[in-house]
Formats: C-alpha cells, sequence, structure tokens
C-alpha cells in the first residue's frame, strides 16, 4: 500500500486558496470578454441543417484520464454517420461554473478529425450554456470558440438570478399537462435562458436546454 501523502502546512492550504483565487479572477475576465462575441439569435433554420454533433467527455473512475468523444448525425434521419474520440488527461481542477476552462481544450481536436463534408451546423454539449451564474457556461464558451451554433444538455439545475430548483418544478408543474418542454427565463432580462424537457416517463429526470 502506497504511504500517505503527509498533511499540507496552513501556509500551504492558503498559498494554494490564494492561486485558485487568482486564477477564477483571470477565467472570469476571460468569460466577460468571450461572452460579448456571443451570439444570441437562437433562431435556426431547420432546412439548412444537414448534421448535427453531440460531445461529451467521461472519465476513468478516480483518475484525471477521461475520453472524449464527438458523434455526428444526419438530420432529420438522426442516423449516426462519423464518430471522433481521443484519450486524454486533464491537468487542471473542476471548478464549478468553470468547467469549460478544464474540458474544452479536450475537445477542440474532435472537430479537425471529422471529414469536412459532415462538419455539424449544430452541437449539442452535456453542460450549460446561458443558464449560469454569468451567462457564459462550456456550451456557449464552445459556441464562441468554434463559431458555431450549440445548445447545452445539463442535468443539473443551477440556481442563477433567482430562479431556484423549486420556482422552476412549480413553473412545471403549472404547465405539464399542457406542454413537454417548460421556458424558463432569466427573471432580469425577462429573456429565456433554459428549456426544460420532460419526457413520456415521470421517473426520469429531465434535463435542462
Amino acid at each position: 500500500m502506497p504511504n500517505a501523502l503527509p498533511p499540507r502546512s496552513s501556509s500551504e492550504l492558503s498559498e494554494s486558496r490564494s492561486r485558485h483565487r487568482e486564477q477564477e479572477a483571470a477565467w472570469m475576465v476571460e468569460q466577460s470578454d468571450l461572452r460579448s462575441l456571443l451570439d444570441r439569435t437562437h433562431d435556426v433554420d431547420l432546412s439548412t441543417i444537414n448534421y448535427i454533433a453531440g460531445v461529451d467527455i467521461s472519465f476513468f473512475p478516480g483518475t484525471d484520464d477521461a475520453c472524449a468523444t464527438l458523434v455526428i448525425l444526419s438530420f432529420p434521419e438522426l442516423k449516426v454517420t462519423c464518430e471522433a474520440s481521443c484519450h486524454t488527461t486533464l491537468t487542471l481542477p473542476y471548478i464549478p461554473t468553470f468547467l469549460a476552462f478544464r474540458e474544452i481544450p479536450a475537445l477542440l481536436p474532435l472537430f479537425d478529425m471529422i471529414p469536412r463534408e459532415f462538419h455539424p451546423q449544430v452541437v449539442l454539449v452535456d453542460g450549460n450554456g446561458e443558464l449560469h451564474p454569468r451567462g457564459f457556461g462550456i456550451a456557449s464558451h464552445l459556441g464562441v470558440v468554434t463559431q458555431l451554433p450549440t445548445i447545452g444538455v445539463a442535468k443539473t439545475f443551477l440556481n442563477v438570478d433567482g430562479l431556484t430548483k423549486r420556482s422552476v418544478r412549480a413553473l412545471v408543474e403549472e404547465k405539464k399537462a399542457a406542454v413537454r418542454a417548460t421556458d424558463i427565463g432569466d427573471t432580469k432580462s425577462s429573456s429565456v435562458v433554459a428549456l426544460r424537457l420532460q419526457g413520456e416517463s415521470s421517473k426520469v429526470k429531465p434535463p435542462h436546454a
């Protein structure tokens, strides 16, 4: 059995926290700069879409080793046409609301591995888009750097700008008899920042797109 690492001193812990704060501050500035480039036009002409993509990263348990994958489907047939994967080791720590800085460097090379004729017109991303404390989650971030329309598909709801799980759940309960999707609006700007989807089975936890 390997020897346990000695506990870090209070000065080492303080230095580590200071580095994290500095890193987060720099990332917040970069997020703000990139968000200014975000195209919030939500209108996509479905007749122009031939291929859609889905991207995700899966980790080997207990490690930072992962497999990043991009899958291309034809539209509207939804047939898999090609896919690309690569093994990677993520060196940056996971910090909530800064997921893009950890995962996007592993996702970008996948787009270069796809034949040009199959390049997607829309990309689905495992994570949040504008439903984010600073309005710029991993899906929005990936959209800006790839110049492609993206849709974030999140399993976990983030409490943002007055939106809470309780308030969204109440809204869904109010509308679920009539619709399978519920708009989630930003309380500050009154704009729609997400859509909560409900499947046929009530046992399935609905995603936020």
